[in-house]
């Protein structure tokens, strides 16, 4: 099934949706050439993402563990105000 865009938030079926979402995203200066699902050391896929759009930052919280990591050089920028965007359990 493909990505339901006809509401206010997308809804995919498959964690893998997330990656043709990120493509319809980026802008054309910063294109998403790859997408590769993240997975936990403990062996989940479902986590909550945080980010900010304006300072370009982000850090993935796994669901069943509680364990974070942020995503590229987000750490080094972290100064700001995220705001919870996506929750991977079954929908995007």
């Amino acid at each position: 099934m493909a990505i339901n865009t006809s509401g206010k938030w997308w809804v995919g079926d498959r964690p893998e949706d997330i990656g043709e979402y990120l493509k319809a995203y980026s802008s054309d200066e910063y294109k998403v050439h790859e997408f590769r699902l993240s997975k936990c050391a403990c062996g989940s896929v479902e986590f909550q993402l945080e980010a900010d759009d304006g300072e370009g930052v982000a850090k993935r919280t796994w669901i069943s563990c509680k364990e974070s990591r942020y995503i590229c050089d987000s750490a080094e920028y972290w100064d700001c105000w995220p705001i919870a965007l996506v929750l991977w359990a079954g929908r995007i």
